[in-house]
């Protein structure tokens, strides 16, 4: 995933005169860009460098979350 920030600013600097649309258009692309990160998390495997790194603490967070 990209950085938003720069595209923030360039959006700021193209629409000077329109900058509730910037920020509303932000606002939902990283809504959106989350909506995917949650949503295929299991695909991604994001877990899975954690499990490795961190063993037993990851597994008790699972735990917990699944709750």
């Amino acid at each position: 995933m990209l950085p938003n920030t720069p595209f923030v600013l360039a959006g700021v600097l193209l629409f000077p005169e329109q900058p509730w649309l910037v920020f509303t258009i932000s606002l939902l692309g990283i809504m959106i860009g989350g909506s995917f990160i949650h949503l295929f998390s299991n695909k991604l495997e994001l877990m899975k460098g954690a499990f490795e790194k961190y063993g037993e603490k990851a597994e008790r967070m699972k735990i917990k979350l699944n709750k």
